[in-house]
């Protein structure tokens, strides 16, 4: 090999090598996410996947190594929400086809082949619907389609969907009471930015919180609550101190009733109490 294809081949394989550096370098500074946000979310999966050794051993042994962790039971985590979903899917298909065997059984006859049980399951339960129920299935799709201004027509839809067409509706009812969930969100958020009167318009505090809608509704309600109290206690202290200027009036205790009101601080009520008292006591004398 002459000494130019060597240094060649060297810097070809110098140039991937930084390539796989680069990917892993931009891997790492684009998850930009602390330690403990790191090992809160293991804690969670670890809980979830009901994995066989407990965090705190697994963090142990992949000390240094905690994302391939993370990406580990993140994988297993998905491995296991779609088999439970395949399960869920396969139950409901055997109900609905009446199949002479159980989904247990099915399962385990397909085991590793659980998609192929699905999709014939799903052909079979396709054969068996009468015409009009596949007419009122298209109906129905046709009118979320369009309702949920979905991307694609609704026969789009039901082709990418044959024999799935129940999981299409689940799908696209999903989505209507997405949007309309969204959308009350939206209206009371509207009605209580300008009963709180916020600083920022709804707009801004939407764009704000895009993807967290719910936090900022959760916000607005306490600002509401918190303001519709202090209205409240506006409301019990001048109450107060109209009791307190009558009585103030009628007992003559040496001081006016705006100094008793600082002395009585946030105890407004005690110095009712306390001049009532005062007012009774001179009834009895007299």
């Amino acid at each position: 090999m002459s000494i130019e294809l060597l240094l060649s081949s060297r810097c070809i394989i110098y140039y991937y090598n930084c390539i796989d550096l680069t990917n892993i370098l931009a891997s790492l500074f684009l998850s930009n996410r602390s330690d403990d946000a790191i090992k809160e979310e293991i804690r969670q999966l670890v809980e979830e996947t009901n994995a066989p050794k407990s965090a705190d051993e697994l963090l142990a042994a992949y000390a240094g190594r905690e994302g391939e962790l993370l990406k580990n039971l993140r994988k297993m985590k998905a491995k296991q929400d779609k088999d439970a979903s395949i399960k869920a899917e396969v139950v409901q298909l055997i109900e609905d086809t009446n199949s002479p065997k159980s989904a247990e059984e099915l399962l385990a006859a397909y085991k590793g082949r659980e998609d192929e049980l699905l999709t014939n399951l799903r052909k079979m339960k396709a054969k068996q619907m009468s015409n009009e129920e596949k007419e009122a299935m298209k109906v129905e799709v046709a009118q979320l389609v369009k309702d949920t201004n979905a991307p694609k027509s609704s026969e789009e839809l039901l082709q990418v969907y044959a024999g799935r067409e129940e999981e299409l509706l689940k799908n696209l009812r999903k989505m209507k009471a997405k949007q309309e969930n969204d959308a009350n969100i939206k209206a009371e958020i509207e009605t209580l930015v300008k009963e709180v009167n916020a600083p920022k318009t709804a707009e801004e505090m939407l764009a704000s919180y895009s993807g967290r809608e719910e936090e900022l509704l959760k916000n607005l309600r306490k600002m509401k609550a918190k303001q519709e109290r202090a209205s409240l206690k506006a409301t019990e202290k001048d109450s107060l101190r109209n009791q307190i200027e009558e009585l103030v009036k009628d007992t003559s205790p040496g001081k006016s009733a705006s100094e008793l009101m600082d002395a009585y601080e946030g105890r407004e009520a005690e110095l009712v109490g306390h001049l009532a008292k005062l007012k009774n006591s001179k009834k009895n004398i007299v």
